[in-house]
């Protein structure tokens, strides 16, 4: 049965405020507007007047001089000190914490023309740098992946095979699959903290073996992204001198503190490529060059899935095209909303491998 609740008038002309009356009655649309009901107060009885008593003036009497009486000894209280109240234990809701493994776990392989199986790396083992078929006159590649991946999944693969394809460099790939693994996202986020330096200390390695900074780009997708940026922020003998970040990952690192994520400071040149802005991606400028293709959101051309995970996926595979024969043409744009608005009328410049940090600033792009 609906009621309509119906506020009494006398509560608005000064009456008690909590008289209302219910209509069992009311139909639906009465429900939109309650009626006022009147109520009519009851005439206030009297009750009949009392004289007032009368004041008595008290009579003074003359002081009487008292005796002084003993006072018993006053014992002192004991120090107590105030109990401290003691915080209630609150039940944390029980959460899973899976054995973290050891740094070893990260592992750096070698990728090179020269031969078909990889090497791999272990910082302070010379044995490992000399047998790695690490050359350090060639220009250097470092590729790491993203949450839930590993060296053997199509980013990591087909980014190698492309530019063992269109160049003649070292490709270093991060394996830290062991501390990225699902389900487990706040672990792996956290764990960017750790293979940050891990990559910063190899790169400083292979300097001391005569590797040029000059030389050496990181490209980062996602989590990996993050990885790069710390990375180079923890290079101590000298300047990298770029890193890609491909749709650097946003949950964990929209308020993050510098130097705790990518940013333009982490290297000579950063470029970012933006497609899941503000969801799975960042979406605020970061690097010297930020290219937001297609508005920089999901959904992204060729992706028909209702979730993020395509398009997060679309900045890798336009940089990986990119290194090849595809050609990425982008437009300079006055703020990043004109950018994810597609309003942009300005400098042409190459989104992708080729781009270069000659015109930084915000970019929007077409692209199949």
């Amino acid at each position: 049965m609906r009621r309509a609740l119906a506020r009494s008038r006398g509560a608005v002309q000064g009456q008690p405020a909590d008289l209302y009356e219910y209509r069992a009655d009311a139909a639906p649309e009465q429900l939109q507007q309650a009626e006022f009901l009147e109520y009519r107060p009851q005439p206030l009885q009297q009750a009949p007047r009392q004289p007032a008593p009368q004041r008595q003036v008290p009579q003074q009497q003359p002081p009487q001089r008292q005796a002084p009486q003993q006072q018993p000894p006053q014992q002192q209280e004991p120090n107590v000190q105030p109990r401290q109240r003691q915080p209630e234990p609150t039940q944390a809701q029980p959460q899973f914490q899976p054995e973290l493994p050891p740094l070893s776990s990260i592992t750096f392989y070698v990728f090179t023309r020269n031969s078909a199986q990889p090497g791999i790396l272990h910082v302070g083992d010379e044995n490992s740098f000399f047998s790695s078929g690490f050359d350090v006159q060639r220009p250097t590649k470092v590729i790491i992946h993203g949450f839930g991946s590993d060296v053997n999944k199509p980013m990591m693969v087909t980014m190698k095979d492309a530019y063992l394809s269109a160049m003649d460099v070292n490709v270093l790939s991060v394996d830290w699959s062991p501390l990225s693994a699902r389900p487990w996202y706040p672990v792996a986020r956290a764990n960017v903290d750790v293979v940050g330096p891990r990559v910063a200390a190899l790169l400083d390695w292979l300097a001391g073996h005569g590797a040029s900074l000059g030389s050496v780009h990181l490209v980062g997708h996602s989590l990996g992204a993050h990885v790069a940026g710390i990375a180079g922020a923890n290079v101590r003998s000298g300047r990298v001198s770029r890193i890609s970040g491909l749709d650097p990952a946003r949950p964990g690192f929209r308020d993050v503190a510098l130097p705790r994520r990518l940013d333009a400071g982490d290297a000579v040149f950063v470029d970012v490529i933006h497609t899941t802005a503000g969801l799975l991606g960042m979406e605020d400028p970061i690097g010297h060059t930020d290219f937001y293709p297609n508005r920089g959101v999901m959904r992204q051309p060729g992706c028909t899935d209702l979730g993020p995970r395509c398009s997060h996926e679309k900045a890798y595979k336009l940089f990986r095209d990119s290194i090849g024969q595809e050609q990425y043409e982008a437009v300079g744009c006055d703020s990043m909303q004109d950018a994810m608005q597609g309003r942009c009328r300005g400098r042409p410049v190459v989104m992708g491998e080729r781009a270069s940090g000659t015109f930084p600033g915000i970019y929007f792009a077409v692209t199949r």
